[in-house]
């Protein structure tokens, strides 16, 4: 549903099992990137676990865990991936005039950076208006929902 390809760079919220993180990571290769963001440490540690044991760690390289609430790491997760987002923290206007624009807006980073968004998480509208600014053009978000009451609420 998302349109991966090799070398893609996809943000996961909610990573539980790393189960949908290895499938991501086989479909964006050695090349691509999931940053895969999950709310509990220790999720998070049982995922990385999970990831190093599959296959002897062939996916690890592909994969990149974060641990916070997707809304308020997101800024960080940017800075990983690009450093030079670490001086926008603190501009107050754009950095530059490209099509690839870059800025702060409302406290948050403004940053296309990724080639689709996986959201699996219970309230997935809750973060919608923090991800978008980093989201490509003409790209995805996912959202898995596994009721149909949050179904009626997105």
């Amino acid at each position: 549903m998302l349109d991966t390809s090799p070398g893609d760079c996809i943000l996961e919220a909610g990573t539980g099992n790393a189960g949908l993180s290895m499938y991501l990571a086989r479909a964006v290769g050695p090349n691509g990137k999931v940053h895969s963001v999950e709310r509990s440490s220790s999720t998070s540690e049982h995922a990385q676990l999970v990831v190093e044991q599959f296959r002897r760690g062939v996916l690890m390289p592909s994969i990149v865990f974060h641990v916070g609430v997707l809304g308020e790491v997101i800024n960080k997760v940017a800075v990983s991936i690009d450093k030079s987002l670490a001086t926008v923290l603190n501009a107050e206007k754009p950095l530059a005039e490209d099509p690839e624009h870059t800025w702060k807006e409302q406290g948050n980073i403004v940053a296309p950076l990724f080639d689709g968004i996986v959201l699996d998480m219970p309230t997935p509208w809750t973060q919608l208006p923090q991800i978008f600014g980093f989201l490509k053009t003409d790209r995805f978000v996912v959202c898995y929902l596994p009721s149909i009451s949050q179904v009626m609420d997105l």
